[in-house]
């Protein structure tokens, strides 16, 4: 059986299992049930709905349930601690498109071109930064608890930690005012709404594989 991730919760719903580790479960599947990534996100998402708190292990490399059960057993404090400060926190993420500035500078040197690049790199920051404070006054009144950034090649991923319950209505919220505020269309910016998910970004145990 493959690990999706820890709980407090002894007893899952079918098709998940439990494998009972202190104060902790390790929340199991199938196999079978979970051979792509997006099988396991699917699964993970539902344990997720079905579990009153839920640690997701990353979808790209889970465990097998015996190492997580072990790897678990061994950091049993840090675990607990963790789940009651998410609570039943859900992750919505904004995936914001990041443009490359254009650059005027020569690039007939390699001097030139470290310009360049060293350029085009503050000039991203600059703009991750901007996306960042129009995200949090947009979501000032919101019931957000945390933001955490996930950088990559030309993209930003903003992600927002909120409560199970709020979810809906905050997702909901965010897209009117991402649609009314018109700033993906002035900018050019690719932006893209997803959640709510199990708080992936918000989980900084390692990985127990």
């Amino acid at each position: 059986m493959m690990a999706l991730g820890l709980s407090r919760d002894a007893v899952p719903v079918p098709p998940y299992a439990a494998l009972k580790s202190g104060a902790l479960s390790v929340i199991c599947i199938e196999d079978d049930l979970a051979s792509t990534p997006r099988d396991r996100m699917a699964l993970q998402l539902g344990g997720s709905r079905a579990l009153s708190c839920f640690l997701p292990f990353a979808p790209t490399a889970l465990p097998d349930a015996e190492r997580a059960l072990s790897w678990c057993e061994a950091r049993q404090e840090e675990i607990v601690a963790l789940l009651t400060q998410l609570d039943d926190g859900r992750q919505i993420t904004l995936t914001c498109g990041i443009n490359d500035a254009p650059v005027t500078t020569e690039t007939d040197s390699g001097a030139g071109w470290l310009r360049q690049k060293a350029q085009r790199k503050q000039a991203r920051q600059q703009q991750a930064q901007e996306l960042r404070q129009w995200v949090e006054a947009m979501c000032a009144d919101l019931p957000v608890r945390d933001i955490a950034d996930e950088h990559g090649a030309g993209v930003l991923r903003l992600h927002l930690l909120i409560g199970a319950a709020d979810a809906p209505d905050v997702l909901a919220q965010l897209h009117a005012r991402l649609a009314e505020d018109g700033k993906g269309r002035a900018t050019g910016l690719q932006l893209t709404l997803t959640g709510p998910w199990p708080a992936y970004n918000f989980t900084n145990l390692g990985a127990a594989a």
